[in-house]
C-alpha cells in the first residue's frame, strides 16, 4: 500500500506514513467513491451518502520529543540556578551533543533540536562563567597575597 499524500509505500501496518506524516488508509477502507476536499491543512474524506458524523480527519503525525534534548535543557537551567552548579552544565553539555547526534539519526522522526542547542548554549555559558569566576578568584587571592 503507498500513501496517499508522497506515494510512498507504506512499512507493514503503519498507521502514519513515515516519509510525510500523512495518516494511512484505514484498513478494510478502499479509496474508490470517496471525496476528498482540503480545508486548510486538514483533509477530510468523505464517503458519497455518508453522514457529517462519519468524516474523519488526517493530521500529520507529530513526531515524539527527544528527551535527551529535554534532558540537556533541564541540566542547564539547573545549573545556572546554583541548583547543580558544576555538574549541570557538564551533563547538560554531553546530553545536548547526544540529543544531535540522535535527532541527525533519527531523519526527523524525533523533534528538538532547539531545546538541545538551548541547552548547549545555556550551559557553555554557565561554564564560562564558572571559569571565569574561579580565575578573578585567583587573582584577587594572588594580588592580596603579594599585597601582604
Amino acid at each position: 500500500m503507498t500513501c496517499r499524500t508522497c506515494g510512498e509505500p507504506l512499512v507493514g501496518e503503519a498507521v502514519f506514513c513515515t516519509n510525510c506524516g500523512a495518516r494511512a488508509p484505514l484498513p478494510g477502507s478502499s479509496s474508490e467513491g470517496h471525496q476528498t476536499t482540503q480545508l486548510g491543512e486538514q483533509s477530510v474524506a468523505r464517503a458519497s451518502g455518508e453522514s457529517a458524523s462519519m468524516l474523519w480527519r488526517s493530521t500529520p503525525a507529530v513526531p515524539p520529543q527527544s528527551s535527551l534534548a529535554v534532558i540537556s535543557l533541564v541540566c542547564a537551567i539547573l545549573g545556572i540556578a546554583q541548583l547543580l552548579p558544576i555538574i549541570g552544565p557538564i551533563a547538560a553539555i554531553v546530553a545536548g551533543h547526544m540529543a544531535q547526534r540522535e535527532l541527525d539519526q533519527a531523519g526527523g522522526r524525533l523533534r528538538g533540536r532547539g531545546l538541545a542547542k538551548a541547552g548547549l548554549v545555556i550551559a557553555y555559558l554557565t561554564l564560562g562563567l564558572y571559569v571565569l569566576g574561579c580565575l578573578l578568584l585567583v587573582l584577587v587571592v594572588g594580588l592580596s597575597a603579594m599585597i601582604l
